[in-house]
């Protein structure tokens, strides 16, 4: 196992610094901007999260590609103001992962569980914040456009968000998408206050309300489709070599209580400050009873989920034999090492409190806060 953080960190930013060029986007007209600034000003002071609750969703159609953006408002607490717009099935699971990992009957949510679900997020975002929040390029924008905002918690910023990366500017299509979405989120919410429109439950239902555009007599209209809520196919890791599913149903058990962390470290990793930041996916091997570090694994960008079991592999047989309790955060990677090696499974157990793994994450994340800030 490695044993070394500073010695990990020093490869994974020499590994990467090949890896990070970010490649050209299409940048938005001043026309396409225009039209998203005028309907998120609409969506601000229309304040759509006063009638819809924060569990409702309205799905939107993006007419060029055919993904279905599910519209989730946040606002009801009156504090943090926004628009997300999770893509398809992966960004509709990301979403809910997230809905769960903040969902902790037992106290305080993990940290390592908030980390790793809200950086595997999928979504388009307008968010609302003062002027002294909004950087300087978002001002120049507003400049250049001839815009003016006067009102506390009005300016809007808009980002793309995907696993495992530092969320970018809009391309021109997600422009115009947002924009799309914003307006068709606006009409609904409409018709729910005024006309009494009901929106299925999606967490209890598992449909929603999809603005669908259709084209008749050469004229895109929208219409209203009940649908059933995404879901994206189930990942696979790897398969185990021969070698290695024999060396682990050949070990012993011992008598040891380990938790095998999965999650994501806040420390961005960026090659060039024109590159697009990058972020650290990686498993945490703790003892759960005396929370010493047993070991760490930090993925290289496109390596999970395919290497994921076998890494998990590696770092039992450097530990040597099979723990009798073996705890896991990850509800896919815990079936995933289960069906590669039946061998473990009478171990295996799932959970989402994991005191150990949050101070080990929490000391490897301070570390690596402290060396990105450093170099």
């Amino acid at each position: 196992m490695i044993s070394s953080v500073g010695e990990s960190v020093e490869g994974l930013l020499m590994s990467r610094n090949k890896n990070t060029a970010v490649k050209g986007q299409n940048t938005p007209s001043n026309e396409e901007y225009l039209a998203l600034y005028q309907a998120a000003g609409q969506l601000r002071a229309q304040k759509p999260w006063d009638t819809l609750g924060a569990g409702d969703l309205v799905g939107v159609r993006d007419p060029e590609t055919g993904v279905t953006g599910y519209c989730g408002l946040l606002g009801q607490m009156g504090e943090y103001f926004a628009l997300h717009v999770y893509l398809g099935g992966e960004g509709m699971d990301a979403y809910r992962a997230l809905v769960d990992a903040g969902d902790d009957l037992e106290g305080e949510p993990s940290q390592l569980n908030l980390m790793l679900a809200g950086r595997s997020q999928k979504n388009l975002v307008v968010d609302f914040s003062d002027a002294a929040e909004v950087s300087p390029v978002d001002k120049a924008r507003v400049k250049r456009l001839g815009l003016s905002i006067r009102e506390k918690c009005a300016w809007p910023v808009f980002m793309r968000n995907d696993p495992c990366f530092e969320h970018r500017d809009l391309d021109c299509r997600e422009v115009r998408f947002l924009t799309t979405a914003i307006r068709e989120v606006l009409s609904v919410t409409a018709r729910v206050r005024d006309d009494g429109l009901v929106l299925p439950e999606p967490f209890l239902t598992e449909k929603v309300l999809v603005r669908v555009p259709v084209y008749e007599d050469g004229v895109l209209v929208w219409k209203d489709v009940i649908e059933v809520l995404e879901t994206s196919s189930v990942p696979e890791s790897d398969p185990l070599s021969e070698s290695d599913r024999g060396a682990l149903e050949g070990m012993p058990v011992r008598e040891l209580y380990l938790e095998l962390a999965h999650t994501i470290l806040p420390a961005i990793i960026k090659a060039r400050e024109s590159d697009r930041g990058m972020l650290t996916r990686m498993l945490i091997a703790t003892d759960g009873r005396s929370g010493k570090i047993l070991g760490f694994y930090m993925f290289e960008p496109g390596e999970f989920p395919g290497g994921a079991v076998r890494q998990v592999a590696s770092m039992l047989k450097t530990l040597g034999f099979i723990p009798s309790r073996l705890v896991m955060n990850d509800r896919w990677l815990f079936a995933a090492v289960g069906n590669a090696v039946p061998a473990l499974r009478s171990s295996l157990a799932l959970s989402t409190r994991m005191e150990a793994s949050e101070d080990a994450f929490l000391a490897i994340s301070q570390f690596m806060l402290g060396k990105h800030q450093g170099t």
